[in-house]
């Protein structure tokens, strides 16, 4: 009797890894804003993926401040491997975690939804939709674009898909111990990293080590929360520490998330 209950005990620990919702408190914030009720991306307990062996690492330079950055060709899509860091004096929505340019430097710029995307608070701000021509360049560099919502789909779905996708695009470093054992391994290069967030309005940071949120471009309206108030919601790929899986889910506009950028040439 003993030993099936420790059977049943590990098992459900071994499972919780993919499963288990984050006991961390700092996270209720950042979940209270998200909607899983439409995503597409349930969890599945088989998968498939390309082979890591299919992947092409590279380099890129960015000729507006001559940084490089890694990237990666998963598919037929091709990446930056690194979180964008592009700054001008001009960018006043990017940010540094907690105003650390060593942050910036390890984990990449934080940037406001309207900032990721090249638009003002006159264009796309509060409450208005935009209208947007895709691909989006937005703050990526030329030949770059800020990933609809399908790309970062199909980002997950080569990686193995949504219940597996997590644990293979976290880096192995970076992301704080989960209870759970869940880890990085980091078998497509992509490397994402626990930047954390800032939630814009309350100039407060989150969740450094354990999160990350990386833009879409896609817009989603979100009419359930007042009979006759407008709120657009935009998609982001969302990657947590204790969990295995990779959710392309809706949120607000009030926090300032990572930002990768996919080469025009791919394809979804």
């Amino acid at each position: 009797m003993f030993r099936l209950v420790g059977f049943f005990l590990i098992a459900v620990f071994i499972f919780a890894c993919s499963e288990s919702e984050s006991s961390a408190d700092a996270l209720k914030d950042y979940f209270d804003n998200l909607s899983f009720a439409d995503s597409e991306n349930e969890s599945s307990s088989s998968f498939s993926g390309l082979s890591p062996d299919s992947v092409v690492t590279g380099e890129f330079k960015d000729a507006r401040d001559n940084r490089t950055y890694k990237t990666v060709k998963i598919g037929n899509q091709t990446w930056m491997a690194e979180n964008l860091k592009y700054s001008l004096d001009s960018l006043v929505e990017s940010w540094c975690y907690e105003d650390d340019n060593s942050n910036c430097e390890k984990y990449g710029r934080l940037y406001s939804w309207m900032t990721a995307i090249g638009k003002s608070d006159e264009e796309c701000g509060y409450q208005k939709a935009c209208s947007l021509t895709y691909p989006v360049q937005g703050i990526c560099p030329e030949g770059w674009h800020i990933p609809s919502k399908d790309e970062l789909a199909t980002l997950v779905e080569n990686a193995g898909g949504p219940s597996i996708a997590g644990a293979r695009l976290k880096a192995k470093e970076g992301w704080e111990p989960a209870w759970n054992e869940c880890t990085g391994t980091d078998d497509y290069h992509f490397s994402a990293m626990a930047s954390g967030y800032l939630r814009v309005y309350t100039d407060h940071y989150y969740n450094k080590g354990y999160h990350t949120g990386i833009w879409s471009s896609t817009e989603v309206e979100d009419f359930h929360r007042a009979e006759q108030y407008q709120h657009i919601d935009v998609y982001i790929l969302f990657l947590d520490y204790d969990k295995d899986t990779a959710q392309v889910s809706d949120t607000n506009r009030d926090f300032a998330e990572s930002v990768r950028c996919l080469k025009d040439d791919s394809e979804k």
